[in-house]
């Protein structure tokens, strides 16, 4: 078969040929024969083929499959190339996000801290000018005026040189700022700097000493040099607690000069001292555990100065110890005013004006210790039992002077550090009413507040948080804790005396009201609180239903009312000067009174009656209560009805 095979085959005595599986293509069948001799004819056609290819297999569908699958492979191209730019896109994006959300936090950050820095200052103030202007009405304040007039020079010192700081930080970090050298006398000015913290070192219990080596003098900007010690040494006394040690040293080497500022008392992790020299970055903890404000510029603000004067400066963290080593070069790298600086003679070392202002501690009127100012309040309140004490928590001694000669023509002022020596103050003397800064060593205001308000002992006692946070979420976590009043600062003298009035003047007349034999009776028409009233009104109720079972205690009221032990505790406390048991028993109590002038039961009949199950001890809290036993009672009341 011609497009087949190329053989001749014989077909043998049936003459049959048989072709199997043949391609598709156009075939010619061929034969030819013999006489039997062995003479063949020529080949003639006999057929002619074609076998046609199946449709699925034709050219018009391998075209179509081939492109179906370029179809699918650029489909699958497509979808990776897109996935994987989604996911690039979604990593840069989250990435964008999250530094995003970073600087936004440290702007907070920074802001808030600002805030705080300048809050403290603006009270001191706004507070000092305001009892200036009220001691000027009697001669007999007139000796104090040095001291008010003394700390509002050095707070608003102190705010303006914050802000000068922060000017000038913002010029540095634009490129504007430039070095003004001069020829000084370092070592006079270092000793200068460093003299005004010893009686802030005294004032805090922390030990403080410098070593400044003599002789040295050399070029530097005089100002830059002042901000570089003076952001070193707040930074320590900031951080480091109370009993710690505080050292500051200089001399000079081969290669210009060397000062270290160290303070003992304070370990922080590897990542956190890498981190010291960041912009906005503020080691949240010292030694003990208590968060520490800061603006988060002043170490940035130090190394870029000392940046500025060719210097360099590194933080170490050994043996409890944190230390900053600065180094800075004593020649400027090109001359300055053509002047030789072998001819030059060297500038006084005497500090900036704001400089001395900011770091001098008026002495005219010293503030009496902690332990001497309770010691004096304790003895003011054994001699007149009629004023009400009040405890001034604060961490800042002048703001605690201040609140102290607010208070002090009115109250016995007693006054705490921070909320954990308040806690133990308050073991000996419990105040009528507390003022507490939010931020504080050892203990903060808010956990502070929280213990007084769940300890069933001074829960009743009224708490004023008096703190520079003045955001809408921190005043509700001041209220959440249960204080009782939020005060920002800086805040008004007449509106924070008014608000302790108030307090205190409220829960005298709640005590007062309940102390009234018949004060269960006259609730409807009692001045409170719809919630206070609805909320006694209910409690009263109760106990009257339960009136005769002598099982009936707190546990059952508060079973009764959906309140835990400490919520019915304080509420109750707070409201009437009586615990739950006290409550219970003061109406069991008013009931058997009006049984024994309105019936005729006998007293026994009325013991049992009101819930009480021994008739000693009912005798005994009854002649205490009403001054007169049950039957005297009875006599005398009946002849005052007749």
């Amino acid at each position: 078969m011609e497009g087949y095979d190329n053989t001749w085959h014989y077909p043998g005595t049936f003459g049959k040929i048989s072709y199997n599986n043949i391609l598709p293509g156009a075939y010619i069948l061929r034969v030819k024969w013999s006489n039997g001799e062995g003479v063949w004819t020529e080949s003639m056609a006999l057929l002619d083929l074609t076998v046609k290819q199946y449709f699925w297999l034709r050219w018009y569908a391998l075209f179509t499959y081939a492109l179906l699958a370029s179809l699918l492979v650029y489909i699958i191209y497509k979808y990776r190339r897109n996935k994987f730019e989604i996911k690039q896109q979604l990593v840069l994006e989250h990435a964008m996000r999250t530094r995003e959300e970073e600087l936004h936090e440290d702007r907070i950050s920074f802001f808030t801290y600002i805030a705080h820095e300048l809050q403290t200052p603006l009270t001191l103030i706004m507070g000092s000018i305001e009892r200036f202007i009220d001691k000027t009405v009697a001669p007999e304040g007139q000796r104090e005026k040095p001291y008010f007039l003394s700390l509002v020079h050095q707070q608003a010192s102190k705010l303006t040189y914050l802000v000068h700081q922060l000017m000038e930080f913002r010029k540095m970090e634009s490129g504007f700022f430039k070095n003004q050298y001069s020829y000084i006398d370092i070592s006079g000015l270092l000793t200068n700097l460093a003299e005004p913290f010893m009686p802030l070192g005294e004032l805090n219990g922390m030990g403080y000493d410098f070593h400044i080596a003599p002789g040295i003098n050399g070029w530097t900007d005089k100002d830059k040099l002042e901000k570089i010690i003076f952001n070193l040494l707040s930074n320590a006394f900031k951080h480091a607690d109370k009993g710690a040690k505080i050292v500051i040293t200089a001399f000079e080497n081969t290669s210009g000069l060397a000062i270290t500022v160290a303070n003992s008392g304070c370990s922080l992790e590897p990542d956190q001292l890498n981190k010291l020299f960041d912009k906005f970055y503020v080691a949240g903890l010292n030694n003990l555990g208590t968060e520490k404000f800061g603006t988060g510029i002043g170490l940035a603000f130090a190394r870029q100065l000392v940046t500025l004067l060719g210097g360099r400066i590194e933080a170490r963290n050994e043996k409890g110890w944190i230390s900053f080593n600065v180094h800075l070069p004593l020649k400027p790298d090109t001359a300055v005013e053509n002047i030789p600086m072998s001819a030059a003679e060297p500038q006084s070392g005497r500090p900036s004006y704001l400089y001395q202002s900011i770091t001098s501690y008026n002495d005219s009127i010293a503030p009496a210790s902690v332990a001497e100012n309770n010691k004096q309040a304790l003895i003011e309140k054994l001699q007149e039992t009629s004023r009400r004490n009040v405890l001034i928590v604060e961490d800042e001694q002048e703001i605690r002077y201040l609140l102290k000669d607010i208070l002090k023509d009115d109250y016995i002022v007693s006054e705490a550090e921070d909320g954990k020596k308040a806690i133990e103050l308050m073991l000996k003397i419990v105040p009528d009413l507390i003022i507490c800064d939010v931020m504080m060593p050892n203990m903060d205001g808010l956990e502070f507040c929280n213990r007084v308000k769940n300890t069933p002992a001074t829960c009743h006692i009224p708490v004023i948080i008096l703190s520079a946070r003045d955001a809408v979420g921190q005043h509700m976590e001041g209220y959440e804790v249960g204080a009782d009043a939020y005060i920002a600062k800086p805040f008004h003298t007449a509106h924070l005396k008014i608000r302790v009035r108030k307090l205190i003047e409220n829960a005298q007349r709640l005590h007062n009201f309940f102390s009234n034999p018949n004060a269960i009776n006259a609730l409807t028409e009692a001045s409170l609180p719809d919630g206070d009233k609805q909320f006694l009104m209910n409690l009263v109720e109760i106990i009257e239903e339960n009136m005769d079972e002598p099982e009936f205690g707190a546990a059952s009221v508060e079973k009764n009312l959906s309140l835990s032990k400490m919520q019915l505790y304080r509420r109750l406390k707070t409201l009437t000067g009586m615990t739950p048991g006290e409550f219970i028993k003061h109406i069991r109590l008013k009931h058997a009174a009006q049984l024994l002038v309105t019936t005729r039961l006998t007293v026994s009949e009325i013991f049992h009656k009101t819930g009480f199950n021994n008739q000693s001890y009912f005798f005994r809290e009854f002649k205490k209560r009403y001054q007169s036993a049950p039957n005297e009672y009875r006599q005398r009341q009946t002849v005052h009805i007749r």
